[in-house]
């Protein structure tokens, strides 16, 4: 091949690498802006409630129908006959109080910390709900664990109490976790 040949062909490759980096170049920005529309951050409030409400009616569905479906050990050693026992009371009431309190931190407390408004009231409102999640949360297990049982060992319930605070203080953590994602990948969206 001749000098001018491989000139030919490097100075199309060139171009053709200018124009594709161009190109490519307008796609990202472009890419970039439509997501800053979308992941706008009333737009992604909006994708958080109707996750979380989504996950917490499949959650209900399933148990519902996993309780009024029928099995052949149902009130088996219990002395209860029917779907609605401890259970299952104790499990719904436990998903609607950890479902409430991710609505609550997450779209009242949460944001007003970041913003610093009223710092002092939203952390006794954390621990308030800390304290409501594991009170709850011990208050089912207890239910779960001992309503099939006559006999109950005390140390056994203090057991269960404390793991039911330490539960609480694992959910709080993780979302505690999930906020500073959260809201470290808005503002490194913003720019």
């Amino acid at each position: 091949m001749s000098d001018t040949g491989v000139r030919h062909i490097f100075g199309v490759f060139y171009h053709f690498c200018f124009v594709a980096a161009a190109a490519g170049t307008t796609i990202v920005f472009r890419i970039r802006k439509k997501m800053k529309e979308i992941i706008h951050p009333d737009n992604f409030k909006k994708i958080e409630f109707w996750a979380a409400t989504t996950l917490f009616v499949f959650l209900l569905f399933f148990h519902i129908s996993d309780a009024i479906s029928p099995r052949p050990d149902a009130g088996r050693g219990t002395g209860e006959q029917g779907p609605f026992t401890y259970y299952f009371i104790s499990s719904i009431i436990r998903y609607t109080v950890l479902y409430l309190a991710f609505l609550l931190l997450n779209f009242v407390i949460v944001p007003k910390l970041v913003r610093k408004e009223a710092l002092m009231l939203n952390v006794v409102l954390t621990l308030m709900t800390f304290l409501v999640v594991g009170f709850i949360e011990a208050l089912t297990a207890t239910s779960l664990k001992y309503a099939f049982f006559i006999n109950v060992d005390t140390s056994r319930h203090d057991y269960v109490v404390q793991r039911s605070f330490l539960y609480a203080a694992w959910l709080l953590l993780m979302f505690g976790f999930y906020s500073v994602i959260k809201y470290c990948g808005l503002w490194l969206l913003a720019r």
